[in-house]
């Protein structure tokens, strides 16, 4: 009896859709690829902008080292260094938009800002990639004397300059700060004394 009652009930046993064993469904998994999708893009600016911040950093940071370096070889070798955006084949780019392309940094035997005669090439920056943006429409060269001091390439008075470097995604800004005596300092627009030419030091 016992048999014939086991018999009937495996005979009987109802065995769970196919939906159940089956897993996902198409219109399920496109649902739960559409949820992620709009997570994806809430959580999408909150990180971009640490990864652009470390990026626009690390830049001003090689460029700021550029200008501590020609401070430093200007006053040991007792001559004028420039430093200017690079031209692809070699020396300075005259006119250039911007410093995406690099720049060139050497002793300017004649102190005229270009490269050329007996000028000694000191060192040489690739070019900028990605979304950076670097001192748009402030591409004079960079010229700095054998005591050290920022100097116009016009009158050879001392000056300050600034380069600014924005990341085109996030909009954030960094300032290059070179002040009179060739010390460079890197600034946020918080950090920055606001004048009609732009960030100085505080």
């Amino acid at each position: 009896m016992g048999d014939v009652f086991v018999n009937f009930y495996v005979a009987n046993l109802v065995i769970p859709t196919s939906r159940r064993l089956s897993g996902f469904t198409l219109t399920e998994l496109i649902v739960t690829i559409a949820i992620a999708a709009i997570l994806m893009a809430i959580a999408m600016p909150d990180l971009v902008t640490p990864v652009a911040t470390t990026r626009l950093r690390t830049v001003a940071e090689e460029f700021a080292n550029a200008i501590d370096l020609g401070r430093s070889n200007a006053i040991l070798l007792r001559n004028t260094v420039t430093v200017c955006p690079r031209l692809a084949t070699g020396g300075c780019q005259a006119g250039a938009p911007d410093w995406n392309s690099g720049w060139v940094l050497f002793k300017d035997s004649d102190s005229n800002g270009q490269f050329g005669g007996n000028d000694t090439l000191l060192k040489v920056h690739s070019t900028i990639s990605g979304h950076i943006i670097l001192g748009a429409g402030n591409t004079n060269p960079i010229m700095i004397d054998e005591t050290g001091a920022v100097i116009s390439q016009t009158s050879g008075a001392s000056n300050t300059r600034t380069i600014k470097l924005t990341d085109t995604r996030s909009g954030t800004a960094l300032y290059v700060v070179i002040g009179r005596y060739g010390r460079a300092q890197i600034l946020l627009a918080a950090d920055c004394r606001k004048t009609n030419s732009g960030c100085v030091y505080p």
